[in-house]
């Protein structure tokens, strides 16, 4: 299924169990396991350019007795065959609408992300209402495929989240 096809993608979002997921590219497929039964998919959002595929977590209360849900976002688009990871990510990180500050920059060589082609970063971001965010952002190609994903919770949460979201990453292929 082409990336750019969005119905197809959609109808094509297959999970092969209560956690394993595999979505079909235009060249191959990105594989991935859900951290557990806590994990589940929300929504798939079609835009112009591509596809987005939510998942969230059960909710969780931070310390001011707020409903927390942590989740995970996976963005694709068609970009182009020469364009490598690291233009890619350049022009991701040029798009974003908010100031992060990178704590760590990782890749497959560097750490157990199996995804070959992509980079991984470990940031914090402030949000509209002033709360600390902590993500995993990684950034990958797969042939003309643009893959971006998203983890996110406010950064008081992460102990709760950060050996889920190591797991997920480690299962990405």
């Amino acid at each position: 299924a082409e990336v750019s096809s969005a119905d197809s993608l959609a109808e094509d979002h297959v999970e092969v169990d209560s956690l394993r997921v595999c979505i079909p590219l235009a060249e191959g497929r990105l594989e991935f396991r859900l951290p557990s039964k806590k994990w589940t998919f929300s929504r798939t959002i079609e835009r112009p350019d591509g596809m987005l595929f939510q998942y969230s977590r059960e909710i969780l209360a931070d310390s001011l007795h707020r409903p927390i849900k942590p989740g995970i976002t996976i963005a694709l688009e068609k970009t182009r065959r020469e364009m490598d990871v690291v233009e890619y990510s350049t022009l991701l990180r040029s798009r974003a609408m908010m100031k992060w500050q990178i704590d760590r920059i990782l890749s497959h060589e560097d750490s157990k992300l199996q995804l070959r082609n992509a980079l991984w970063y470990q940031i914090r971001y402030i949000d509209p209402g002033r709360n600390e965010h902590s993500s995993f952002i990684i950034h990958a190609k797969k042939g003309t495929t643009g893959i971006q994903i998203i983890t996110d919770v406010t950064t008081e949460l992460l102990p709760m989240v950060e050996e889920d979201w190591n797991r997920f990453v480690e299962s990405l292929s």
